[in-house]
């Protein structure tokens, strides 16, 4: 019996030898395969998805915090929120801390002040007449001033009136000038005087009364004097045969 032999035929399409050249068109029944088509590209495993974390979409904006007004101890000036803590009155000007402050520029017009005051002083004095009949205790009693505007500047003007031990009359007059820029009160007492009748001496004094305006609109301050002359039953005293003095504090507010 023959032995039967098994050819296949081995077909090898688009093989290019060693030195040989691949035609385009041979390789593709419509020639449309080009060179670009021979990019590696064409062989590569598709893309099974990128395991890099995507971009989180935009958060949803919050929405905007109300504002809150603040006019806490404010008469005027911006409240926060782009409105008004009040309006302040003519002849005032608002500060950077929200006061209405009288306006310097508007001279006696910007000062919204009262011109009649009233008040009380409390004090001590002491005196001796040729190193003999010390006297001393407390002196106490009322007081008044005006303030009054003169080319733009506050004159002040007033009186003291009271008693020194509760029986000896003790009186004086001062003035000076008030400066609405520092709130401060300078004033000088002019002509003071003590009665001491069962002594039959009378003491004269000057000195000084400053003071200044206080957040609550009232006035104080302090007082001090020195004896600069007096009499015994009516005779002028050497100076250096005498001596007296006086100080302590007062407060006013605006007349009713």
């Amino acid at each position: 019996m023959k032995s039967m032999r098994l050819v296949i035929p081995l077909v090898l399409i688009g093989i290019v030898g060693c030195g040989g050249s691949a035609d385009p068109g041979a390789s593709s029944p419509d020639g449309a395969l080009d060179a670009a088509d021979t990019d590696t590209n064409v062989f590569q495993i598709p893309d099974a998805g990128d395991t890099r974390t995507a971009p989180k979409p935009d958060a949803e904006p919050s929405p905007d915090t109300p504002c809150v007004p603040n006019c806490t101890n404010k008469e005027c000036g911006d409240d926060g929120c782009g409105e008004s803590c009040g309006v302040c009155k003519e002849a005032e000007i608002c500060t950077s801390v929200g006061t209405c402050d009288p306006d310097p520029s508007a001279g006696c017009g910007g000062l919204t002040l009262a011109e009649d005051w009233a008040g009380e002083y409390d004090g001590s004095y002491n005196a001796t007449v040729f190193g003999l009949l010390p006297l001393s205790g407390d002196t106490k009693g009322n007081l008044s001033f005006s303030l009054k505007c003169f080319n733009s500047k506050l004159i002040v003007s007033g009186t003291m009136t009271g008693q020194a031990s509760g029986q000896y009359p003790f009186e004086l007059t001062f003035s000076g000038t008030f400066n609405p820029d520092t709130q401060v009160l300078k004033c000088s007492i002019t002509t003071g005087k003590v009665t001491f009748a069962s002594f039959g001496a009378e003491v004269e004094f000057e000195g000084d009364m400053p003071g200044s305006l206080q957040q609550d609109g009232t006035f104080s301050g302090t007082f001090n004097v020195t004896a600069t002359a007096a009499t015994l039953f009516g005779n002028p005293l050497d100076p250096t045969t005498f001596s007296a003095g006086a100080d302590g504090t007062w407060t006013a507010a605006p007349a009713p």
